[in-house]
């Protein structure tokens, strides 16, 4: 070969090698600078947002039927009210307080006044009848009106109108008329009988002036109080699950969220897959990998859409809301610990506030009251009484009732009486289980305020972990998305395979996940740290009795 030729040859295959190169470079430069200009075109970000980024405006499961009114929830506050407000579980319980004191009142029910009033006839047939003086048959009608009244001192009172009207067949005396002045001496034909009495009763000493009585009632008054405290338990259980759920219904909502957020990047990836295999830097199996994916994703985000629409619906009916309104919510959770948190505090507004130790404190007082009504029954009873009447006789009922006002014939009886059950084994026994009983309530009470300093440390610790897992969560999400969008920058040049890509992706959907609940679970340690102390009605601004009150007609 002469070096012409050769001269040919080599200027030859270095232009074809310069040509291939460029054509390399030129392709390269467009697989690099394509993804930019198709963000250009379709202006999205690559990136998953923080959950405090995400904008609180519901996603598509809810209707976009404007003729359907919005209830906007802006804050915890108005899911309180709500619930107290709306809820049909909550307005049973308040319901049910209502009529915590049906046993108070019927206590004072052997103690009110009553009236009586009666009429009797009694008919007699004689035996003997040959005397002049006597008839065949007696009749005779008995009339009485009284008013009566046992007060809670023990003491019986009662005051009584008679009349008895006498009336037969008895062949009058000529010689002796019946009239007012001969009715001593002769029985008249007919006699009116009435009485004007007063009758007073008290027992000395086993209820001696309502010591039994007045125990009784502090007992009704406290049972009442409880059953008021428990169901006042109940409604705030109620409350703090409903707030749970709306803490749940938010959860699915950034779970939608989630899933369109893996829809879109799990698209993207496959658009970037089908550009590196048009220049031979991907496989088409990558591809049907990346369509497998997306069909997953999708499956996923209409499993969470229906999730999503359960709860919606669920807390719909829970806050008894209208057929035509939608629910939707705004605002912030706490993202910070509350700065009024103090255990030795909290221990003490627990003790004061709890409903169940306020209860179980008034069960002891009730025991203690227990006791002592029990050992005054084995006392004897001791009482004294004294009856007062005046009375009158005349044919006449008019001059009859004259006689009894004027207190011509006054009747008067006093009495006393002791009485005392002897071997009586059940009185006994019930003192003896009243003794236990007190030994019983101290143990419980020991054992409830070790359960509440418990709840109360546990909470705080709880407080403390769940925010700083919150902390991590930030921080985890944060390194997860850098590291998304360096490998998926690199698997654009083809340096990382699509099995890397997608665990990268896998991991910064669950820590976005993660963040979502650390966040839910944070403010729900808050909330149950506020129930272990009594303090949700008062942080929310909310008066109880004012809201049992209103039910009351």
């Amino acid at each position: 070969m002469n070096f012409a030729a050769f001269f040919y040859f080599r200027l030859s295959s270095v232009s074809a090698s310069i040509i291939a190169s460029i054509i390399i470079l030129i392709g390269t430069i467009t697989f690099l600078i394509s993804p930019l200009l198709s963000q250009k075109k379709t202006k999205t970000k690559p990136k998953i947002q923080n959950i405090e980024d995400q904008k609180s405006t519901p996603p598509k499961p809810i209707s976009k039927d404007t003729s359907k009114e919005i209830l906007f929830i802006s804050s915890i506050e108005e899911v309180v009210r709500l619930i107290l407000n709306n809820s049909d579980a909550t307005r049973l319980k308040q319901l049910e307080i209502l009529k915590a004191d049906t046993g108070l009142r019927k206590t004072n029910s052997p103690y009110a006044p009553s009236i009586a009033s009666g009429w009797q006839r009694q008919k007699t047939k004689n035996r003997y009848t040959n005397s002049f003086t006597s008839g065949d048959t007696t009749e005779i009608d008995s009339y009485f009106l009284k008013a009566k009244r046992l007060f809670s001192s023990g003491t019986y009172f009662e005051v009584q109108i008679a009349d008895i009207y006498k009336k037969s067949d008895e062949i009058e005396n000529p010689l002796f008329p019946s009239t007012s002045d001969t009715s001593d001496i002769f029985s008249p034909a007919t006699l009116h009988s009435t009485q004007l009495s007063v009758v007073l009763k008290q027992e000395l000493l086993k209820n001696a002036f309502g010591y039994s009585h007045r125990r009784s009632l502090a007992i009704q008054e406290n049972i009442a109080e409880i059953e008021r405290q428990h169901l006042i338990n109940e409604i705030t259980s109620i409350l703090v699950s409903s707030m749970i759920n709306f803490w749940k219904f938010k959860i699915s909502h950034g779970n939608i969220k989630t899933a369109s957020s893996l829809l879109k990047n799990t698209h993207k990836v496959l658009a970037i897959t089908r550009r590196k295999k048009r220049i031979g830097l991907a496989e088409s199996f990558e591809i049907s990998q990346w369509k497998a994916l997306i069909a997953n994703a999708k499956s996923i985000l209409k499993t969470v859409n229906l999730q999503y629409d359960k709860l919606r619906r669920d807390l719909r009916r829970t806050l008894n809301l209208k057929s035509n309104q939608q629910l939707s919510h705004q605002g912030k959770l706490n993202t910070v610990i509350p700065n009024n948190l103090d255990i030795e505090n909290d221990l003490k507004m627990a003790y004061q506030k709890r409903p169940d130790f306020k209860s179980l404190q008034l069960h002891k007082k009730n025991i203690k009251r227990v006791f002592e009504i029990t050992k005054n029954n084995l006392l004897p009873s001791v009482s004294v009484n004294a009856q007062y009447a005046w009375r009158g006789f005349d044919p006449n009922s008019g001059e009859a009732y004259s006689q009894s006002s004027s207190g011509e014939y006054p009747d008067y009886s006093v009495g006393f009486s002791v009485e005392y059950p002897l071997w009586d084994d059940g009185l006994r026994v019930d003192l003896r289980d009243a003794k236990i009983n007190l030994e019983q309530i101290e143990i419980e009470e020991k054992q409830l305020k070790g359960s509440i300093s418990d709840e109360i440390n546990h909470g705080f610790q709880e407080i403390q972990v769940s925010y700083q897992k919150y902390k991590n969560a930030q921080e985890i999400l944060k390194s997860n998305r850098t590291f998304y969008s360096g490998i998926l920058k690199r698997y654009r040049q083809g340096r990382f395979s699509a099995t890397a890509v997608k665990n990268a992706l896998d991991t910064l959907v669950q820590s976005e996940q993660g963040l979502i609940e650390a966040i839910i679970n944070f403010n729900i340690s808050i909330v149950r740290y506020d129930l272990s102390r009594n303090f949700l009605f008062e942080k929310y601004n909310i008066d109880i009795d004012q809201l049992i009150n209103k039910l009351k007609r």
